[in-house]
């Protein structure tokens, strides 16, 4: 019958629309002395819970005292996928929580030994029975401190694999990209051996050290098991050396101890103390010191953060563009922080929901510093560049200068598998010149030269100014045949264009001495041999090119 099948389906509609059960919450009283795990698994307690009107969402610890929750569903699990209760980016949380069908105490948190390992760590997971009944409460308590509240959702067993497997993609590509980040810093900062690199690259190793144990994931690691046994002093360890380096690139990026060298040294010092805090993470204290450790480090963190802040500030009012890639790259980190501090104080809420912002910020922290490094690396070895090219330039004409063209001719002479060729030129007359017209014409007459010698020299030939009006071109590859006609050319070229030279009848000629070596053993007195050459072309009445032989 038509009607029956339509109203199974109608049935099965409406089961789905009703989706999971709701959850119900009470909380335990704050004025009240918290119930011990006997009176709860005897459900003894159960009358001092009071009711909320909304489900929590969120299972925050108090600073004092252990702070219990009853949740329990609002009709029974029908859901084939048996229910999962997820108490999401747990941090540095322990819960303690007593579930059905048992009530076993059980002690709960990212470091514990006996984790499951077949979930990450992004959340604690109660594992509840399949016939879960409104009558099977559930007792989740968060031990007392100073820490974020978890987020707590009803899910089922299917939903949470496939979200657990798309957190462990997505984290551990953070990761792989984080760490990416510093192998290319550390191994740029060795290789060039720059400090600020190499704390740079140190800071973001703490940071991805720091990122990993506060979500837990670095606990599954193969050293997790150490890890966890370590508390919560690697945490702090990892913070205060991020800290630390993160001031110290800071100080040597930023260029403070040439501009701002009072909160240059004023950095150093705080970043010192953050040391001094990675060390005594580590040495035993008294109880009172241990819970004094993280109240300094919050003092010294606002410091360093104020502190940076203000040489910032200074520095892009100074327009330093390094300045401005810091900010960029620091202002999410910061913000966090600062959120960070209002939620532990429960004047906002930002963690539980968003669990993964600060791995990104920390991404984005990482990538953005490195480039502005890269960009002022690139400057520097620009400037370098100039640097190295001006010092072997001769400033007037823009040719290799004495130094810098003989050691063009030794590298040619070295790999001379094919020969290699001088010519030793110099401008005839050229005292004359100066006497008559003046330095700048004889300026212009040496500007004019070198044009016409490089037009005519072919593309791996180098010219350099020897001294005065002596220049030496260095042909490599060339034999004596080839370095004849492109001297020929060069004469005849000066000699036409060099007939008016800044509006004044000059007549310029150019005398050229030829030397050739047909190996590298032969090349020794190539400069003398071609300058011999020269003096001959001067001697026969200048303005011509001899070629040196042997004997010359």
């Amino acid at each position: 019958m038509p009607w029956v099948g339509a109203l199974l389906c109608v049935f099965v509609l409406a089961a789905r629309a009703q989706g999971l059960p709701a959850l119900e919450t009470a909380i335990w009283p704050g004025d009240r002395e918290p119930p011990t795990p006997a009176e709860l698994a005897s459900r003894a307690a159960d009358p001092g819970f009071v009711e909320q009107d909304a489900p929590a969402r969120y299972l925050g610890p108090d600073r004092q005292r252990m702070q219990w929750w009853r949740v329990r569903i609002d009709r029974p699990w029908d859901n084939p996928s048996h229910p999962i209760l997820a108490l999401y980016a747990p941090y540095t949380n322990t819960v303690q929580v007593l579930m059905p069908p048992d009530y076993r105490l059980r002690r709960m948190s990212l470091r514990s030994s006996d984790f499951d390992r077949t979930h990450s760590r992004h959340a604690l997971v109660l594992e509840l029975p399949d016939a879960w009944e409104p009558s099977q409460p559930v007792y989740i308590g968060v031990e007392p401190g100073q820490r974020l509240p978890m987020r707590m959702e009803l899910v089922t067993n299917g939903e949470f694999e496939a979200a657990d497997i798309r957190h462990l993609q997505w984290v551990w590509s953070l990761f792989a990209g984080i760490a990416m980040v510093m192998v290319v810093v550390a191994v740029f900062g060795v290789v060039m051996r720059a400090r600020e690199l190499l704390y740079l690259a140190a800071s973001i190793a703490a940071m991805l050290l720091f990122q990993g144990l506060v979500l837990g994931e670095f606990y599954s690691l193969p050293v997790g098991q150490w890890l966890a046994t370590t508390d919560y002093r690697i945490i702090w360890f990892a913070r205060s050396l991020q800290e630390a380096f993160l001031l110290l690139f800071a100080v040597e990026f930023l260029g403070t101890r040439r501009h701002l060298p009072n909160l240059g040294r004023a950095l150093q010092v705080i970043a010192a103390c953050f040391l001094v805090l990675a060390v005594l993470a580590w040495v035993p204290l008294s109880p009172f010191a241990g819970k004094a450790l993280p109240a300094f480090g919050s003092v010294l963190l606002a410091l360093g953060t104020l502190l940076l802040l203000v040489t910032l500030v200074l520095r892009v009012r100074q327009r330093n563009l390094e300045a401005w890639f810091f900010l960029v790259a620091w202002l999410p980190l910061l913000v966090l922080d600062g959120l960070r501090e209002l939620e532990l104080l429960r004047l906002t809420s930002l963690y539980p929901d968003n669990e993964y912002v600060p791995l990104y910020a920390s991404a984005w922290a990482s990538l953005m510093l490195a480039v502005g490094v890269a960009k002022r690396m690139h400057a520097v070895l620009d400037e370098r560049d100039v640097a190295v090219v001006a010092a072997e330039l001769d400033p007037l004409t823009g040719v290799f200068n004495h130094r810098a063209i003989l050691e063009r001719l030794q590298r040619a002479a070295a790999g001379a598998a094919n020969g290699v060729s001088v010519l030793y030129l110099d401008l005839d007359h050229f005292k004359l010149v100066n006497d008559r017209f003046g330095h700048a014409v004889g300026d212009a007459c040496l500007t004019v030269a070198v044009g016409v010698i490089r037009s005519e020299l072919r593309a791996g030939d180098s010219l350099g100014r020897l001294g005065g009006e002596e220049f030496l071109a260095v042909l490599p590859g060339a034999n004596q045949e080839q370095a004849l006609r492109i001297g020929e050319r060069i004469r005849a070229e000066v000699e036409r264009v060099g007939e008016t030279v800044a509006d004044h009848d000059i007549r310029l000629t150019i005398s050229i001495g030829l030397a050739s070596a047909e190996s590298a053993a032969a090349c020794g007195d190539l400069v003398d041999r071609a300058d011999q050459a020269m003096y001959q072309a001067k001697g026969e009445g200048r303005n011509r090119v001899r070629v040196a032989t042997a004997g010359t």
